[in-house]
């Protein structure tokens, strides 16, 4: 799961104003003094992130995709979802009552879709605890959220797979 993005950039501190995003030239942040920040290198918002510990909460989520750098594939994720929802999904419903039905329904399409792309997560008890956090940082954007989890499986899970 990776796509490559172009080069060029600057820094600076923190802001909440605009956001555009270019999938090939990166994240542009406008500060609140309106000088703006372009993290078109993955290590300049690398080093962002380092500094300020987190992102503005409006650019989150942008930011987060560019780090990991998410190539945004709709065509495979609308073939997962186009499976019917994994079996291993029969009782999920049933164990997060206190979510609203949003949040539980994008859990479920993304824990679904993750155990179509490996069938070695499905029914993984601690799966939707480390999806959770993704869903909440990528919003509704469950494209996003899915990728991210992938990647984040794929390049640190290794060790505890199922």
């Amino acid at each position: 799961l990776s796509s490559s993005r172009s080069s060029s950039a600057s820094s600076s501190t923190r802001s909440s104003l605009d956001r555009r995003w270019n999938s090939h030239q990166g994240v542009e942040v406008q500060r609140d003094d309106g000088q703006e920040i372009m993290f078109a290198e993955v290590d300049n918002a690398r080093e962002y992130l380092y500094r300020k510990a987190a992102f503005p909460d409006k650019h989150r989520p942008k930011l987060w995709a560019h780090i990991l750098q998410l190539p945004h594939n709709d065509a495979a994720f609308e073939q997962l979802q186009a499976k019917s929802q994994h079996p291993s999904m029969s009782t999920f419903y049933r164990q997060y009552p206190n979510h609203s039905h949003r949040t539980i329904r994008c859990l479920g399409l993304i824990l679904s879709a993750l155990s179509h792309w490996s069938p070695k997560w499905a029914g993984v008890p601690y799966l939707p605890a480390v999806v959770f956090p993704f869903l909440k940082v990528f919003r509704s954007d469950v494209l996003e959220a899915f990728e991210a989890v992938a990647s984040i499986l794929l390049n640190w899970f290794q060790p505890w797979e199922a």
